[in-house]
């Protein structure tokens, strides 16, 4: 029986449905909220011998989430995928990676989410269809913990920052996606990416469409949702689910706040430490984590404008908004995988960390709507005036954050025999 048509006896239990966005796209598609975590996940040797003629995987599906750091163990309510979302995963991987996606076939998610550099690019401006380029900076997708929270109803699956929020989650007042904000949620980002005319130029419905003739999808979708044709809802929960399992949390970094967390004393941190690297989390912990947040969670201010430019070009949430007063405002990015996301800003104009510190010892701009963080008491920018040991201490603290296995993860890689 096709799975979908059980929809009317599981809405008590749909993590879409109380919220104020319209997840209309994913009303065919209907997770498992109650089964086992541990139910086996494997194709079987008819489906697999299929596959195999395209994608180089495993026959078990395996996406495992890495281990979540003491300092971060209270954000955390799981750290495994249900079955259901590691089959969605086990799609949304061979989804991002192939380049059908696009209307040409030129692109796919990966072209500008490598995972080389922690699913970002190393452009400033990343290839799209037909020689264009993007107008913003790759925004890095691994640099998310990927923990996952648990919704107030604890019969529902953890939830990740990829993931569609619940329903006890209120409506942001400003959007989670994209350098302005302009998408509030996994659904509108995913549409808009593979609407846009110069990423991919797909529509979502004709995509559908044509990925249910290609017999791969008609496996992985039974596999994933019960049911060989997908929906446009499908291929963003497959997306988004795989999305999630791009873990940050096994970095340098972690070691540190996990060592500071437990209390042990300075001299056991200097064996794994040097001062430089110690210094500069003092330096981050009392200069940048009002932003950015001191446990490199989920930055504490969302949006903002950071003075790059006393006059904007690109006027980012003001834009988006109309709001004169959000001109310059742009998403705070995560920190994490920083030796890994350069260029940095949404136009990419810092080729280095050292040029980033640089702006913020020296370089803010005096704008109207700069971040009251960064003004002083009179009214003044606060730029940080930095010695040349402090700012060399903060880099070498910020290059801490590269998780040690986000290059080189087997169940984040290109699936395709190319």
């Amino acid at each position: 029986m096709r799975f979908r048509k059980l929809l009317p006896l599981l809405l008590p239990f749909l993590l879409f449905t109380a919220c104020k966005q319209d997840y209309s796209i994913l009303q065919d598609s209907v997770p498992d909220p109650l089964e086992n975590i541990n139910s086996p996940l494997r194709f079987s040797d008819a489906d697999y011998e299929e596959l195999r003629q395209e994608l180089d995987i495993e026959q078990d599906i395996n996406f495992p989430l890495a281990e979540i750091p003491s300092h971060l163990a209270s954000r955390s309510r799981t750290t495994e995928l249900t079955a259901t979302q590691q089959r969605r995963a086990m799609l949304g991987r061979v989804l991002f990676y192939d380049r059908r996606v696009s209307v040409t076939g030129e692109t796919s998610c990966a072209t500008c989410h490598a995972q080389e550099f922690a699913f970002s690019d190393n452009k400033a401006f990343s290839d799209g269809i037909r020689g264009a380029h993007t107008a913003r900076n790759s925004f890095p997708l691994g640099s998310v913990p990927s923990f996952l929270t648990a919704p107030t109803n604890s019969s529902l699956p953890a939830v990740g920052y990829y993931s569609p929020p619940p329903p006890d989650v209120p409506e942001p007042k400003f959007g989670r996606f994209f350098w302005d904000g302009r998408a509030k949620d996994i659904v509108e980002q995913s549409r808009e990416t593979m609407s846009n005319p110069i990423e991919m130029g797909s529509n979502l419905e004709e995509l559908a469409d044509k990925l249910n003739q290609e017999r791969i999808y008609q496996i992985l979708g039974r596999k994933a949702f019960r049911d060989e044709e997908l929906s446009p809802g499908d291929i963003i929960l497959a997306i988004g689910d795989f999305m999630t399992t791009m873990s940050s949390t096994d970095t340098r970094y972690d070691d540190l706040q996990d060592l500071k967390t437990n209390r042990v004393p300075m001299s056991r941190i200097l064996e794994d430490f040097t001062l430089s690297e110690v210094r500069g989390g003092e330096i981050y912990r009392t200069s940048c984590a009002s932003c950015h947040h001191s446990s490199m969670a989920e930055p504490t201010v969302k949006m903002a404008n950071n003075g790059l430019d006393r006059v904007y070009t690109d006027k980012g949430s003001g834009a988006v908004t109309g709001d004169v007063l959000r001109n310059g405002f742009f998403k705070t990015p995560f920190l994490r995988n920083l030796p890994l996301t350069a260029p940095y800003m949404h136009d990419g104009r810092f080729a280095t960390l050292r040029e980033v510190v640089d702006h913020y010892s020296e370089g803010i701009q005096d704008h109207p709507n700069l971040s009251p963080i960064l003004r002083n008491d009179d009214g003044s920018v606060r730029n940080l005036h930095l010695s040349e040991y402090d700012k060399q201490a903060l880099v070498d603290f910020l290059e801490l954050t590269k998780d040690r296995t986000i290059q080189t993860a087997e169940h984040l890689s290109d699936p395709f025999i190319r």
